[in-house]
């Protein structure tokens, strides 16, 4: 089995990110992935879409004075992320995380990509140690602070997602959250804690959950 977010097929090309990436890709096909306070674009339902479709969303925009992210390269299409909500564009918006029930494994595990970026960069505009407004760099994968020239990188937090089989192997137990679209489950998850084995995480968490507990 396939974890869903595990189908990106674009190249990320870290080794580019200290290069002018819009002027190098300029002639490429390139496509964005818009965000309004984390909510993704659904006016036609197509997850992607041009710089002239973003400029009937935002008049008189200018992709220059913004700070794209650049999300990766596949098959001569070049990818960004956009956050668009000081601009109060016009459309119709959805949760991002609503919006990936209706998408292929590549498209979520892009958008996923795409919103864990987005939303760091929105959290994390000042520096941690001096308070002085950070700069973007590497397209959106590193913050720097102008006067303490401290850098900040995106935050991983680890989680374990159990899978949880009845002794028979014939069953297994699933979950439901409350803003899961009506016929949507999934396994049982939550965030390692420090200082926390995966093992013990699992039976932490799935007993947190379902009240189901582990008896070795």
């Amino acid at each position: 089995m396939k974890p869903f977010f595990s189908g990106s097929l674009i190249n990320r090309l870290s080794e580019k990110r200290s290069r002018n990436l819009l002027h190098e890709f300029t002639n490429s096909k390139n496509l964005f992935i818009l965000f309004n306070k984390l909510n993704t674009l659904s006016d036609d339902g197509n997850l992607y879409v041009t710089i002239e479709q973003v400029r009937n969303h935002i008049p008189n925009f200018r992709l220059e004075e913004t700070s794209p992210i650049f999300l990766g390269l596949e098959n001569e299409v070049v990818y960004w992320a956009l956050d668009v909500s000081l601009f109060k564009p016009r459309g119709s918006w959805q949760d991002a995380k609503t919006y990936l029930s209706n998408l292929k494994q590549n498209d979520a595990s892009i958008l996923g990509h795409a919103r864990s970026l987005i939303a760091w960069n929105a959290d994390h505009q000042y520096c941690s140690k001096c308070g002085t407004k950070t700069m973007v760099t590497d397209w959106g994968y590193k913050k720097e602070c102008p006067c303490c020239k401290t850098i900040s990188y995106p935050r991983m937090d680890p989680v374990v997602i159990a899978l949880v089989l009845n002794k028979t192997g014939d069953s297994c137990l699933l979950g439901r959250g409350l803003r899961h679209p009506p016929g949507m489950y999934s396994c049982l998850a939550g965030f390692l804690e420090p200082g926390e084995s995966v093992e013990d995480a699992v039976v932490r968490e799935v007993f947190e959950e379902s009240n189901i507990k582990y008896l070795q």
